[in-house]
């Protein structure tokens, strides 16, 4: 090749630059690197306990759109103040999820929780003996994302619950913030 000038036919083919042909990546369909990790884990130990593992799994549809879906599961427990009574509640469900850059690290957010978890109403709470209530979620707000290395990053959200009762909700307030990670 030290040798070779361009439009040279006598080299043989196989040789020959204008023979080779580079493909180019393809741009359309499924591209698994535009896949997006993350979720939710916390962990506390002791009494009280409470356990937070909420993974989920997005997808880039555009440089600024993810669209995902997550696994909900909560478990929290430990004993009442002042008494031996135990308490130990589960959530468990999911979640469809979008993300949307709006500028730099500041993204609007939006998800439903679909959960199944317990009912506690002023006439129906008793330790050990809960109704489980399949309840729907729209949350709606916005995250600040700290970025590192090439695509992860940890994100700070905060979303308010447009379907908040304080009887049906298993949030504790119509806020909800959240810790997460992003890979």
């Amino acid at each position: 090749m030290a040798q070779y000038v361009e439009g040279d036919r006598t080299l043989p083919a196989s040789i020959r630059r204008d023979s080779i042909t580079v493909k180019e990546p393809e741009t359309s369909g499924f591209q698994s690197s535009k896949l997006v990790p993350g979720g939710n884990l916390a962990l506390q130990f002791g009494d009280p306990y409470y356990y937070d593992i909420s993974p989920s799994l997005g997808y880039m549809v555009t440089d600024k759109l993810m669209a995902g879906l997550g696994v909900i599961y909560v478990s929290m427990g430990g004993r009442l103040p002042n008494s031996n009574q135990k308490y130990n509640y589960t959530y468990y469900g999911g979640r469809p999820l979008i993300r949307y850059r709006v500028m730099n690290d500041i993204y609007a957010n939006a998800e439903i929780d679909f959960l199944n978890a317990p009912y506690f109403s002023s006439t129906n709470f008793t330790i050990g003996q809960t109704t489980r209530k399949w309840t729907t979620n729209p949350l709606l707000g916005a995250s600040y994302v700290i970025p590192f290395g090439k695509r992860g990053g940890v994100q700070a959200t905060l979303l308010y619950n447009l379907n908040y009762q304080e009887d049906y909700s298993p949030y504790s307030s119509a806020w909800i913030w959240r810790i997460g990670f992003f890979l």
